[in-house]
């Protein structure tokens, strides 16, 4: 055996200088094994006729022994090869080696992919059948049965062939390929036939690849014809419903200036109040919407200058940005910023533009169909403008104020003159807008942040000293509590009595609550608290959403009066969204059938005021400045800084409480800039705060009680479930304490892999699909599984069935939302809430089921780059695993999650529980899986192009560029108010 495998290694290094040292073309060439069979059989003919002895050396053999004399770095599934000598080769000319292995892998991989229509060419008179099964492209093979095809070979040369059948890697997948006999001689103008069969285990794709290796009698020339094989497996039916509608193709959206100078209503019918103290447009400079037009390039160079080298930008921009981020750079810093994402966000809102929109008279009104409005994809609100351009020769474009809003439709009012030229039957284009006031908000914000305001100086930058000792009110150290809620924990006490003293006033007082640690209750038992020690307390409570704020006032009702608290509601609120109880502490006028702001004085008389946090930046508009001594806010990491701080930064007395309740674990504020994303404006105040000295953990593992809080007992989740996260992000500290009964209520469920461990990682190989002008992205495999699996709970037995509202279905992706809603509809599933990550941020479930979506390694590290899905972003993995109670389903590719560290590590916590099943996998097993993933992407046919990027060049400067956060993930336009 020793004496065989020195002789393999000579004949090897003999056909390795003769044929491939030293030729790059050729290296590159044989990268594919089929390319370096051939090469080899070239070579043995030569060897042939010169009478050297070559017997026994398969292709096998010889890429083995090349492999072990370390010509070959690495060989995975037996297709793609990597040459050492391709580094040494671009040493030698001069250029500088720093590709990575796996960079040359994915190099090696492109090059089969491209090469594949060469490889499947039918040639010398030879063919051979694709391989189908007789399953159109679209189309599924059920799972668990058996599809055969007879493969055709026509030898319609005028020589006798000698086949040889190669099909290693079909094997190892599952495929059988029969021949007989094996190596056969195919003669002149005859037929042979291999059959090919093979039995899907499961829902999910198969790429496999065999070669059909020929040798010509007569000439002993050689080659070879290669059969790629996909085969998909699912539910016909469900197929049916998911597969792409239309194949994908950009949308390209055009804004020429058509809806510029659109003809408006004379008076706004609105009755909107102006603001008694005006709140400023802040239009964004010229020169700095001209930078963001010449392209990502200029306005990031323009950024780091700024930040990095201090040179000066135009006359008309910030001109102080510098490393040191402080107050005396503050303000412009931000108001560049909130200027990039304006600029996207008008780029975006044009993605829902319509064509060919049909209006329907309704009296002086019109009503407008709006796909997605009811998702706010996009926002429609009361007094929203809506411009539309008539199909008329002049093509006039006319504006149309919303009245009001019906489910998906708009109903607007248009101009007088709009009456004359509407026909029914016409298609208008339709553009949406959005409301800058927000924006304008957080503006005059960041505005009053200078160094004469050194109050605001020491709560933005707290300084490493603690602030005031003197107490806020008659509460001391000595001073016990009696808390109104009996079931607080120490660690929530510790909290209330923390913000109580207010020791280190004006620095922010941080409540740091991590999933289902009960933050919101110990915010409201310090709301309860101020006002029992504080009678001339007067106090502002906020949250991102509506559904925050008013829980907060539902929660406060018992302790409260009408007389007492306030909910401001802003003007566009439905009416039918508002619950009783908080209609009670609400002004609604009858007559404009709308909410309004009641008189200054009764605002100010009001112990306690909610609002949302993009309406509490108004009140110093409505001539509420200087007049709250607390500011209390509810999920603090949600609102970007800016508009955080406009709801204290001209609200507070001169000596403030502020409270900021949140997680920067978890999700942060939406930004659609990439460049903004870049800079920071994605990080909110909570978070930076956080990372501040007097915030910051110190030795003992302890944090100051002074200024933070760390909430660290878990209400929500079973064990298990919180194992990951507590370790990854939470440095151990959460205590498990949910109820015994709500957490264990799943550990026997009959579909369990391991009984006790209530995790499950599906492992399903898809496929990434677009749709249409649609680029969100789809997995039609993985839904069919979340349907599965809903049917196993719903359907289960007694004692472990699940109310369709106790389960969740999250998915990064829209389009793969909408595809999990349609299939579970159409087995009277509707009721499952079925949304993103964002949509589901700080509520909770009985059960979760998480769709990934991502099967493609190259599409993988597209979202990466850009921070979208579920690849690396830690937050929002977060974020999703921790809305479980009892029972948490992931499905998704592992041999793609494995390579992000999170997901890597939450693969290997269900494999090594038991909780893993569906596709073979084994973790850690396969040190190169990575690189089988991308070999995989190259059998199927992937080949990453059409990603769309932030960076991409548009030469027609009609186009605009709308982002990947936009274009794929779909997030919800609210804003709320």
């Amino acid at each position: 055996m020793v004496k065989q495998n020195a002789r393999m290694k000579k004949i090897a290094l003999r056909f390795y200088d003769d044929c491939l040292k030293g030729k790059r073309h050729v290296l590159e060439r044989c990268e594919d094994r089929n390319q370096l069979t051939q090469e080899l059989y070239r070579w043995k003919d030569t060897e042939r006729q010169n009478n050297n002895d070559i017997r026994g050396t398969s292709p096998s053999s010889i890429i083995s022994a090349l492999r072990s004399i370390r010509k070959i770095e690495l060989m995975s599934e037996g297709a793609i090869l990597v040459w050492n000598e391709l580094s040494s080769l671009q040493i030698r000319k001069g250029r500088k080696n720093t590709k990575t292995r796996e960079e040359r892998v994915r190099e090696a991989a492109q090059r089969v992919r491209e090469k594949r229509g060469e490889l499947e060419k039918d040639r010398n008179d030879v063919t051979v059948d694709h391989v189908t099964f007789g399953i159109d492209e679209d189309d599924v093979a059920r799972p668990q049965t058996k599809i055969v095809q007879e493969i055709v070979i026509s030898n319609n040369s005028s020589d006798t062939i000698h086949l040889d059948v190669k099909d290693e890697i079909a094997k190892r997948r599952g495929f059988v390929v029969t021949s007989e006999p094996d190596h056969v001689a195919i003669p002149s103008r005859t037929k042979h036939i291999v059959y090919v069969e093979y039995t899907p285990r499961m829902v999910g794709i198969v790429n496999t690849i065999v070669s059909f290796n020929f040798e010509c009698q007569s000439s002993s020339s050689a080659f070879a014809i290669v059969r790629y094989i996909s085969v998909r497996s699912g539910d016909p039916d469900d197929n049916a419903i998911l597969k792409p509608t239309a194949k994908y193709q950009r949308k390209k959206i055009r804004d020429n200036g058509e809806f510029n100078r659109p003809i408006r209503m004379k008076k706004n019918n609105t009755n909107k109040k102006r603001f008694p103290f005006p709140l400023l447009f802040y239009d964004m400079p010229p020169n700095l919407r001209k930078m963001i037009m010449d392209g990502e390039g200029s306005i990031q160079t323009f950024l780091t200058n700024i930040l990095y080298k201090g040179q000066p930008p135009p006359d008309d921009l910030p001109s102080d940005l510098s490393p040191e981020f402080s107050l005396t750079n503050y303000s412009k810093y931000f108001r560049t910023l909130l200027y990039i994402e304006e600029f996207q966000m008008a780029n975006d809102i044009k993605s829902y533009d319509l064509e060919g929109a049909k209006l329907e008279r309704r009296g002086k009104f019109y009503s407008l169909l709006v796909p997605g409005l009811a998702e706010s994809r996009p926002s429609v609100l009361r007094g929203d403008i809506i411009k539309i351009i008539c199909p008329t020769r002049e093509a006039k474009c006319f504006a149309g104020v919303v009245e009001t809003i019906e489910c998906e439709k708009a109903i607007l009012q248009f101009p007088s003159a709009f009456n004359q030229v509407f026909m029914d039957g016409m298609g208008f284009k339709v553009r949406f807008s959005f409301s800058r006031t927000t924006l304008r908000v957080c503006h005059q914000a960041v505005s009053k942040a200078n160094t004469d305001n050194i109050l605001l100086g020491r709560q933005l930058f707290p300084p490493i000293s603690n602030g005031s000792t003197s107490l806020i009110s008659p509460l001391n150290r000595a001073t016990r509590i009696s808390c109104n809620n009996r079931d607080l924990n120490s660690e929530q006490q510790a909290a209330v009595i923390g913000i109580l003293e207010a020791c280190a006033r004006p620095l922010p007082y941080l409540i740091f609550g991590p999933p289902g640690t009960g933050k919101t209750v110990t915010l409201v038992e310090a709301i309860v608290q101020t006002a029992k020690f504080d009678p001339n307390a007067r106090i502002l409570v906020c949250a991102p959403s509506n559904t925050a704020t008013d829980l907060i006032v539902e929660r406060l009702a018992p302790y409260f009066g009408r007389t007492e608290m306030l909910r401001l509601l802003a003007f566009t609120r439905d009416k039918k969204t508002v619950s009783e109880i908080v209609m009670g502490y609400s002004f609604f006028d009858e007559y404009q059938n709308a909410f309004t702001t009641p008189a200054q004085a009764i605002v100010k008389k009001m112990r306690i005021v909610a609002v949302t946090i993009a309406s509490g930046g108004k009140l110093p508009n409505e001539g509420m400045s200087g007049h709250f001594s607390h500011i209390f806010m509810d999920e603090a990491g949600h609102a970007i800084e800016p508009l955080a701080l406009s709801c204290f930064a001209d609200t507070i007395k001169k000596d403030p409480v502020i409270v900021l309740a949140g997680d920067p674990k978890q999700l942060g504020p939406i930004i659609r800039s990439q460049i903004a994303k870049d800079f920071g404006l994605e990080k909110s105040l909570l978070e930076r705060l956080c990372g501040c000295d007097p915030y910051q953990r110190r030795s003992n593992g302890s944090y100051d009680g002074n200024v933070m809080t760390k909430l660290v007992r878990n209400y929500r989740s079973h064990e298990a479930i919180l194992k990951l996260p507590n370790e990854r992000f939470y440095d151990g500290d959460l205590k498990c304490c949910a109820d015994v009964m709500k957490k264990n209520s799943l550990m026997n469920w009959e579909h369990l892999p391991t009984k006790k461990f209530p995790l499950i990682f599906e492992g399903v190989a898809g496929r990434d699909e677009r749709e249409g002008n649609s680029p969100s992205w789809f997995n039609r495999e993985e839904a069919q599984k979340v349907k599965e699996y809903v049917g196993l709970l719903v359907n289960g037995t007694r004692s472990n069935r699940v109310q369709p509202e106790d389960i969740a279905v999250i998915t990064p992706y829209h389009r793969q939302a909408q595809k999990i809603r349609m299939l579970l509809r159409s087995h009277n599933y509707g009721e499952i809430k079925v949304g993103s990550v964002d949509e589901f941020q700080g509520s909770e479930r009985r059960v979760v089921i998480i769709s990934t979506v991502r099967s493609s390694v190259e599409y993988m590290d597209f979202d990466a780059r850009h921070q979208l899905g579920f690849v690396a972003n830690e937050k929002r993995f977060n974020v999703a695993i921790t809305r479980a109670q009892a029972l948490l389903i992931v499905i998704g590719n592992p041999r793609i999650l494995e390579h992000d560290k999170n997901w890597s590590a939450f693969v290997q916590h269900c494999v090594e529980n038991g909780g893993y099943r569906g596709e073979p996998y084994t973790f850690g097993g396969n040190k190169d899986s990575k690189f089988d993933a991308e070999i995989d992407d190259a059998i199927s046919g992937i080949a990453g192009m059409g990603l769309e990027s932030d960076k991409d060049v548009v030469s027609d400067e009609d186009y605009v560029i709308v982002s990947n956060t936009t274009a794929q993930e779909g997030p919800a336009w609210k804003m709320e108010e």
